[in-house]
């Protein structure tokens, strides 16, 4: 179990150091994180295949039971995500059965917490004009998922807290967030293009 002195006493990184930890940890971890991935993201795509048939009230249903199985279940996937990286900062040994036994013990606000944002920034979302706050919110509302689960508070206190600590530090923060977008969309472009060249079976 992370002590919560240990992430308190963390001293702030630049955006290298972050980088090449991040790269460590995924490197020493990779399959157990893709198996915590795996365990929601795998039935959440399989629900997808139920939206083209020909009959459009399943299609509906389909789709509304993939939503909301994602309401529910991404966060805490993402809640197990934080949970498994935080410990490895601290070389400690992971267990998916753990983290998502950490994650799920925080469910009501790993969720409410994500979809009180999410509402809010889709209507910021729906005139062009909002478009600017939801990324202005979005960035401030970042770190809702680490400070509900990390720091065990409720869901308005995470939204409350993410946007303390990144006061000060937006830029910086707005900055990591687009470089790591581009660095997955990097990824996922050679990815595309390693597969394409394959040949085929």
């Amino acid at each position: 179990m992370v002590n919560p002195q240990e992430l308190r006493n963390l001293e702030p990184r630049n955006f290298s150091a972050i980088l090449d930890e991040s790269f460590a940890i995924y490197g020493r971890n990779f399959l157990s994180l893709v198996g915590i991935a795996a365990i929601v993201a795998i039935p959440l795509s399989l629900l997808q295949f139920l939206y083209f048939t020909d009959s459009f009230s399943l299609d509906i249903f389909a789709y509304m039971v993939s939503a909301i199985a994602s309401i529910i279940f991404t966060p805490i996937m993402e809640g197990g995500l934080v949970y498994v990286i935080s410990i490895q900062h601290f070389y400690k040994k992971i267990d998916i059965g753990q983290a998502y036994s950490f994650a799920w013990a925080r469910k009501i606000s790993l969720i409410l917490a994500s979809l009180i944002t999410w509402v809010a920034l889709a209507l910021m979302c729906i005139t062009i004009i909002g478009i600017p706050f939801a990324i202005y919110f979005g960035v401030r509302w970042s770190l809702i998922i680490p400070v509900a689960l990390l720091e065990n508070v409720g869901p308005t206190e995470a939204i409350s807290r993410s946007s303390n600590l990144v006061r000060g530090n937006w830029w910086r923060v707005f900055g990591y967030i687009v470089l790591i977008i581009i660095i997955a969309i990097c990824i996922g472009i050679v990815a595309f293009l390693v597969t394409s060249f394959m040949p085929n079976a």
